[in-house]
């Protein structure tokens, strides 16, 4: 039975945070929005949205892990308050690649003052009419990637693409990703996360042949490395070899393996276990 509730301005930021990102844990919204409180109380907030049905609750394809996402009424809630859109629309077709982009997108890394980091997600880019792209992001609709990153920092600003690879495309088709990153001149670099090195390779080798090695912007991270270490997983092959996530988009990398292995985007339980007055600081959040 559907239960009214009166949306709070906090209610109207987690509905946009999640039409933005298409997914999210208890754990991340609480990080997110409840910094002050904890786990629980964001789980109950979100546990009574899902009664007003401004959310619901979705599990991965392997019924593994869970998040929550948007529904129609949640999006019609928060409409008026998004960019001028080409198509209306908030799911997600895949919580498992949504996790994995979501986590290699917001991280979880502490807060520097010489790194500024802005985010334009595959929703913003699918949803969003290009003349309203803000003048950083690219506006070719030949390829749509997983997102980008501008990072501004002592060195100047940068544009990092992502492409989240879980499954095999034809070779042909990746042809004409290196073709569309090689005439876009303001992508410095591409992140690619893969299941194996012999995807990474077959990659990398078809790009090259469509554009040479002199063009090659790309970085290949093994899925099962990136589970493991998150954003100090190195890259294993391409343009920034044995470098790590971190040192690609941070000039600060993460100060510790431990604090990689509690990120919340791999928390996945619908409501987290919590040991004792445990809480959540405002700049664990990395990005904007």
């Amino acid at each position: 039975m559907k239960r009214n509730v009166r949306l709070t301005d906090r209610d109207l930021e987690i509905l946009r945070f999640l039409w933005r990102f298409k997914i999210a844990t208890t754990q991340v919204v609480a990080l997110r929005f409840y910094s002050e409180t904890n786990c629980a109380d964001a789980y109950l907030r979100l546990w009574k949205l899902a009664k007003a049905e401004m959310v619901m609750s979705q599990f991965s394809e392997d019924k593994r892990h869970h998040a929550w996402t948007l529904t129609k009424a949640g999006f019609q809630a928060i409409r008026q308050d998004l960019p001028l859109l080409s198509q209306e629309g908030w799911a997600s077709e895949s919580v498992r690649h949504d996790l994995i982009v979501n986590a290699v997108q917001l991280g979880a890394a502490n807060e520097t003052n010489d790194t500024q980091m802005t985010v334009f997600t595959e929703q913003e880019l699918r949803r969003i009419q290009p003349d309203a792209y803000p003048s950083w992001v690219p506006k070719s609709q030949i390829h749509r990637t997983d997102g980008y990153w501008k990072i501004e920092d002592s060195s100047g600003e940068r544009i990092l693409a992502l492409e989240v690879e879980l499954s095999q495309k034809s070779l042909v088709e990746y042809e004409n990703v290196g073709r569309f990153y090689f005439e876009d001149t303001k992508v410095d670099q591409v992140l690619w996360i893969v299941q194996s090195p012999a995807r990474a390779a077959s990659i990398q080798q078809k790009i090259s042949s469509a554009i040479g090695e002199p063009g090659n912007i790309h970085s290949f991270i093994l899925v099962g490395d990136f589970y493991k270490l998150n954003w100090q997983a190195q890259i294993t092959s391409g343009k920034s070899t044995g470098r790590t996530i971190a040192s690609v988009l941070s000039t600060k990398p993460q100060t510790s393996i431990e604090h990689v292995l509690e990120s919340p985007f791999f928390e996945t339980r619908k409501r987290p276990r919590e040991s004792g007055s445990r809480r959540f600081g405002r700049n664990d959040f990395f990005v904007n």
